[in-house]
């Protein structure tokens, strides 16, 4: 067996993250339709608060359903929403986090692997769950394979959105 030193094991290792990362680049995009409606409904079920030496916040894993046009898409993620001071974070909350995405440019770049910022991004509406204040992060997929490869979408009827907020309804 070859053995390899230390510097050329370190070098091996970046080329395959390397790799890995180029080939998320090669992901299927979609473009945003002109016609139709865009939207994002998601949920956060069962959010927990979390503290990380002075940020406080909340944290959790949930769906997103994806309408694009006549095309719907169930998409699982991940969320995080804090501050320094926690003051716009209420522990004592109860209940789903609910968020609506409106923008379609946000739309599409969630169905495309993009994480939302929400300090970056048009066109939210809360709809349970958090304060307009409270800043927070959605990253598509669940696990460590999706942030490699990308996150993959199931596509659902168009009737299960159905059950999501329905939009201009402000909850």
């Amino acid at each position: 067996m070859t053995q390899f030193s230390e510097p050329t094991r370190r070098a091996g290792k970046c080329i395959i993250l390397a790799a890995a990362v180029a080939l998320t680049g090669f992901s299927t995009q979609l473009a945003a339709q002109d016609v139709g409606v865009h939207r994002a409904v998601i949920t956060i079920p069962n959010p927990r608060t979390a503290n990380l030496l002075q940020l406080r916040g909340l944290g959790g894993r949930g769906t997103a359903l994806i309408q694009i046009g006549e095309t719907c898409h169930s998409l699982r993620v991940r969320f995080v929403a804090g501050d320094f001071s926690g003051a716009s974070i209420d522990v004592r909350r109860t209940g789903p986090i609910v968020i609506e995405l409106r923008d379609p440019q946000t739309v599409v770049a969630l169905l495309n692997g993009e994480d939302i910022v929400s300090d970056e991004t048009a066109g939210i509406v809360i709809h349970s769950g958090l304060s307009a204040e409270t800043g927070f992060v959605v990253n598509p997929g669940r696990n460590i394979s999706a942030d490699l490869f990308g996150a993959q979408a199931s596509g659902i009827p168009c009737d299960a959105q159905d059950e999501s907020p329905a939009p201009g309804t402000g909850g």
